[in-house]
């Protein structure tokens, strides 16, 4: 019986006496076939990323995770009943024009690294306009936060951050605003 060469399902046969490179071509064509199918869901995978809009009220605590980055705040967005946000560390915060952040009762976590900071940007910078200071509102801390901390975070292009004589001032390490 001639030698068989399998394919997937097909099973295709071959004579004993060698065929050369003709005999590996369809398998070769085939290969290719499934390496290029695989480059390009894996581009469109890459361009086909979803932003994770938020506004409203966070009333239990949330985490804002980098796998899910970037997060697009189209409209102010207030911590309550004592909840926290916690950012991981390389997300990107896209702030709408407008768009604010208050902490009325809670707390805000933003802990990023020094290899992998997380940014809170204009939301102009995602559609590849200029941005420029005052873009967007500012992270106001009210007299309601506790245990706030913010390390290794770039801010820019917004109003700033405004902290309330009666909130703990959110401990800032390595913060950048521009």
């Amino acid at each position: 019986m001639a030698p068989a060469h399998y394919l997937k399902n097909e099973m295709i046969m071959t004579s004993s006496v060698p065929l050369g490179i003709a005999h590996h071509f369809p398998r070769v064509c085939a290969r290719l076939r499934f390496v290029a199918l695989l480059g390009l869901l894996g581009l469109v995978s890459t361009l086909v990323r979803a932003d994770t809009v938020v506004s409203g009220d966070i009333t239990a605590n949330t985490t804002w995770f980098a796998a899910q980055s970037p997060y697009v705040v189209t409209a102010d967005l207030a911590i309550r009943i004592n909840a926290k946000l916690t950012i991981e560390a390389g997300v990107t915060v896209y702030m709408g024009a407008g768009a604010g952040l208050g902490v009325e009762s809670g707390s805000v976590l933003a802990m990023g690294t020094t290899q992998n900071p997380i940014r809170v940007t204009s939301q102009k910078l995602q559609s590849g306009q200029p941005a420029a200071p005052g873009d967007w509102n500012q992270w106001v801390f009210g007299s309601g936060t506790v245990d706030t901390r913010i390390e290794n975070t770039i801010i820019e292009y917004g109003k700033g951050i405004s902290v309330n004589a009666a909130a703990s001032a959110p401990w800032q390490r390595q913060r950048q605003k521009r």
